[in-house]
């Protein structure tokens, strides 16, 4: 048996057997409480917190970092980990955390497109025909 044909037959085989697997991989970020406890090792307790994890940090990242919830650790992420997926489409951010702001910065003084003069008077005009100050002296 060739490579071309060992090659194709491995295609047929992944593509064959691609969606059914990826099917039954359960999505970590959008799974309920009910469909947590279906994994082997996921009672009540550690579905909902699972769950509480996901709200008050946002969206897992990936599957290895579900062994951040409390009571999930090496040994029970190796019986997840071939059973649990992370759709990349149901990913979301934390909850915006409230910052202070820091002021909006003093906008520059706007520079006169226009300068009409008479009458013993000048006028000022921005780049709209709006009627400005006198800009103020450039600092030497």
């Amino acid at each position: 048996m060739g490579m071309r044909q060992l090659g194709s037959i491995l295609l047929l085989l992944f593509t064959l057997g691609g969606p059914t697997w990826a099917a039954e991989l359960l999505d970590i970020n959008s799974a309920d409480q009910s469909a947590l406890e279906q994994l082997p090792g996921i009672g009540p307790a550690k579905a909902k917190a699972i769950i509480a994890y996901r709200q008050e940090h946002g969206s897992f990242a990936s599957v290895e970092t579900l062994d951040a919830v409390p009571g999930i650790g090496p040994k029970l992420m190796e019986k997840l980990r071939d059973q649990v997926r992370v759709a990349p489409a149901a990913r979301t951010a934390p909850a915006p955390r409230t910052v202070a702001q820091a002021p909006a910065p003093r906008p520059t003084p706007a520079r006169p497109a226009a300068i009409i003069q008479g009458q013993g008077q000048t006028r000022f005009f921005d780049a709209q025909g709006r009627p400005m100050r006198a800009p103020l002296p450039a600092k030497p």
